[in-house]
């Protein structure tokens, strides 16, 4: 039995997309739009049941979870985003701040939880999926009555077939 209704499974996705969008954007990362732009939410059958796939940029996933310290992160795209945001107007002074940048990343990680105190940049995935839960699941379950009705419906409206006649 095929599990998902395709028109639900299409609200159920956009729905979830615009979440995390929104979220996203709540949180301030909205810088040019490339993030945003990337996250897709897909729904398609599984052998197990239903699979539900979030996808995004490479780093929409340190926007997510932060990063631990220890290493240090791409400094081209520190530097990038040091441009971008107003705070370097040349090349060399953006290359100096975005590795102050990744020097402190190193030492205390990204969105860390030891020495950073604004955490409220962390988990839009999850947090959306908490928020929303209620919602999917209720479109879950519309999906499955869907899906289910119609397979009692075939079954019942098949022409029975006489296996044993007496008479």
């Amino acid at each position: 039995m095929k599990l998902s209704n395709p028109e639900i499974a299409k609200q159920l996705e956009d729905m979830l997309t615009a979440s995390m969008v929104a979220k996203f954007k709540q949180q301030g990362h909205n810088l040019t739009g490339k993030g945003i732009a990337s996250i897709k939410t897909t729904v398609k059958d599984n052998i197990g049941g239903l699979l539900i796939s979030i996808t995004g940029e490479d780093y929409m996933g340190f926007q997510d979870s932060g990063r631990k310290a220890g290493s240090f992160p791409p400094i081209a795209a520190l530097e990038r985003w040091v441009l971008q945001r107003g705070i370097a107007s040349e090349a060399k002074q953006a290359k100096s701040i975005a590795f102050a940048i990744a020097k402190n990343m190193k030492r205390i990680g990204m969105h860390s939880k030891n020495s950073r105190i604004d955490l409220s940049k962390r988990h839009f995935i999850s947090s959306t999926i908490e928020k929303e839960s209620p919602t999917i699941n209720k479109m879950l379950f519309q999906m499955f009555d869907k899906n289910f009705n119609l397979f009692v419906k075939n079954l019942t409206t098949k022409t029975s077939k006489t296996i044993l006649n007496i008479q």
